[in-house]
């Protein structure tokens, strides 16, 4: 029965760590983006109006903030899985990010992660 119940839990870990890899991409693509609008602005030779790129650049920001909320809930959910794990006494394996220590925090660096999975 630990095998099987191995095999049910390995996809969910290793979605749940892609999905906290894709949320993190997200944020840094963003953040890149935000970045590429200011260069255009100031770069030389364009004569962007003043304005030009602040409500694209508000829209964007506010998808940052969008996207780091989303990562705090995959992270909660984290937390939750990390209990179901238990109470069904699976084994624990990490995949080196940080597993929060209560259900909804987002962890103090330095502790290991453990899901179930490869």
């Amino acid at each position: 029965m630990l095998n099987e119940r191995l095999a049910a839990a390995r996809p969910i870990a290793r979605s749940l760590k892609g999905a906290e890899d894709a949320l993190n991409e997200t944020v840094r693509q963003i953040g890149t983006l935000l970045v590429d609008i200011a260069n255009a602005k100031t770069a030389k030779g364009t004569r962007f109006d003043l304005s030009a790129g602040i409500a694209a650049g508000e829209q964007a920001a506010q998808a940052a903030v969008s996207a780091m909320q989303s990562y705090q809930q995959i992270i909660a959910a984290h937390a939750h899985l990390a209990d179901d794990r238990d109470n069904a006494n699976l084994p624990a394996q990490g995949f080196g990010d940080v597993c929060p220590p209560v259900k909804g925090q987002v962890a103090e660096s330095g502790n290991p992660l453990r899901v179930v999975g490869e």
